[in-house]
């Protein structure tokens, strides 16, 4: 799933994107700190990434954006080392 945002080539990015890549850190850490609910954390970054997914495909997010969201997962998945 994440490798379709590799692929992006718009030149222009929606405004949701940019939330959505906010809330990619906040989400697993909001999940993480609450009793370490490691479900809830997969379950909002999939949402994320599927959201973020569907927007590449609509042409409604930049590489530079993209690059953003990949860059924060694999922060994200520095932790626990089974998205990449």
């Amino acid at each position: 799933m994440v490798h379709g945002l590799e692929k992006t080539e718009s030149e222009e990015t929606h405004w949701k994107a940019k939330e959505l890549i906010e809330d990619l850190v906040t989400a697993f850490e909001d999940n993480m700190n609450s009793d370490l609910d490691v479900k809830a954390a997969f379950h909002a970054l999939f949402f994320i990434v599927r959201k973020l997914n569907h927007l590449a495909k609509r042409k409604k997010l930049r590489y530079e954006d993209a690059r953003t969201a990949i860059d924060k997962l694999r922060k994200i998945d520095f932790v626990l080392q089974v998205i990449f």
